[in-house]
């Protein structure tokens, strides 16, 4: 199975925050904060709403005509969406709503992108419907699984096939950019290359999706049921005869 390191994961163990394992008169300035804004404001959050700003942003130029600009943008972006989860880390404070905040602006970014890229043919209807196919069946596993109480965090198949995803948009973009500045074989190169990680991507994020249905949508696991010790009581001695 394949792994990766928690600390770009966004992940919550038994739904607990970071700040709410630290005694309060042991949380750091930045605990401190997330704490009072019930996770709001943190750096992890901050990094995630800003990369998600700056890629969707590229987007809209890329779909204008300014591909150079929009693609640049776009891989700013999504590099914002692997430092948020480190950032958490390192500032110890990971919490359930940046968890959430950065799964679902992930799903909203991919979704965009795979429209876009349709748009612009740049990304066959196919294709884009395989990409995007297993992300919103994520995103009704996730609803489903928050609407029933139940906890979910991404699995590392999942992350690692999304960056096999966002590799490949950010490739095939960037082969539609270049396309009339470099020699034939570069162009389809780009194209193989995004193809290849837009595709793998979704595949590997099979194993995931499969989760996230079963935790949204399965029955509930058996319930462990508590039997007091019981207590062994000495028979009393029977009584002599003489």
């Amino acid at each position: 199975m394949l792994r990766r390191s928690e600390e770009k994961m966004h992940k919550i163990v038994d739904g607990k925050n970071d700040w709410d394992l630290v005694p309060n008169d042991k949380l750091s300035v930045l605990q401190r904060l997330a704490k009072r804004t019930k996770g709001i404001v943190t750096v992890g959050n901050t990094i995630t709403v800003f990369g998600f700003g700056l890629a969707v942003n590229g987007l809209v130029d890329f779909m204008n005509g300014q591909r150079a600009l929009g693609t640049a943008k776009v891989i700013g972006g999504r590099v914002c969406d692997i430092l948020d989860g480190k950032a958490a880390h390192k500032t110890k404070t990971k919490g359930s709503l940046g968890r959430d905040l950065d799964a679902g602006l992930d799903g909203a970014f991919l979704l965009g992108a795979v429209a876009a890229l349709e748009v612009t043919g740049v990304l066959p209807i196919i294709p884009a419907v395989a990409v995007a196919g297993p992300k919103v069946a994520d995103s009704f596993g996730a609803f489903a699984a928050k609407f029933r109480g139940r906890d979910i965090n991404a699995t590392g198949e999942s992350k690692i096939g999304a960056f096999g995803i966002n590799f490949g948009i950010g490739s095939l973009m960037l082969a539609s950019t270049v396309e009339k500045h470099v020699p034939g074989f570069a162009e389809y190169a780009l194209q193989t290359i995004g193809y290849v990680g837009a595709l793998g991507g979704s595949m590997l994020k099979l194993s995931g999706t499969k989760e996230f249905l079963q935790i949204g949508f399965g029955p509930e696991g058996p319930k462990t049921i508590e039997i007091p010790a019981l207590t062994t009581l000495s028979p009393e001695p029977e009584p002599l005869q003489l």
